[in-house]
């Protein structure tokens, strides 16, 4: 059975508590099971399980940053290194690959534990490079799949859109009510 996903824009309470850098907005997603920050002014839609958020509205996108949460057994995916999951997504593509860079890992302070990796790959339809990024996030139970599709000479225009998801992620923070946000949690 497919999930259902739903936008909502809430307007926010007075001290509401929920913080972003300077030109960017939060996407919370099952109520703060997962949250991140993303460009403001940002196209955000739901579809097939995953929430996208595209610099222009499709047909006229350059980038997408796709994240879904994974439901997986916890007490099989603890045992799972992080990195293991990183490579069984990455290793089968079968796209043109150009360029597969070395997967890296971090254990946050905050105890979101983050593998990533990118492949570099030909796209056929379009006859040009592209990048595509995979992260794959876990922490208070809660296990997140992040891609970030892209031009390959986007890259440097793009790279804080991707650094800033990942700085910014924090998972298992449910939140009661999203109108004041953590403070009221």
């Amino acid at each position: 059975m497919a999930e259902e996903w739903k936008k909502k824009s809430l307007r926010l309470k007075d001290r509401h508590g929920w913080k972003s850098r300077p030109g960017y907005a939060i996407i919370a997603i099952d109520r703060g099971a997962i949250r991140f920050d993303y460009p403001d002014g940002w196209d955000v839609s739901a579809d097939s399980g995953q929430v996208n958020v595209r610099d222009h509205p499709e047909p006229d996108d350059n980038c997408v940053l796709a994240v879904s949460q994974m439901h997986l057994p916890r007490a099989l995916a603890d045992q799972v290194p992080i990195r293991e999951l990183v490579f069984g997504s990455i290793q089968n593509d079968d796209r043109d690959i150009l360029e597969r860079k070395e997967i890296v890992v971090a254990a946050r302070e905050d105890g979101v534990e983050l593998a990533y990796s990118e492949i570099r790959h030909m796209d056929p339809k379009e006859k040009r490079p592209a990048v595509s990024r995979l992260a794959v996030a876990r922490g208070e139970g809660v296990y997140c799949l992040i891609t970030f599709d892209l031009w390959a000479e986007d890259v440097p225009k793009y790279d804080p859109v991707w650094e800033e998801a990942l700085r910014s992620l924090t998972l298992g923070l449910y939140i009661k009510d999203p109108t004041v946000g953590p403070l009221g949690s």
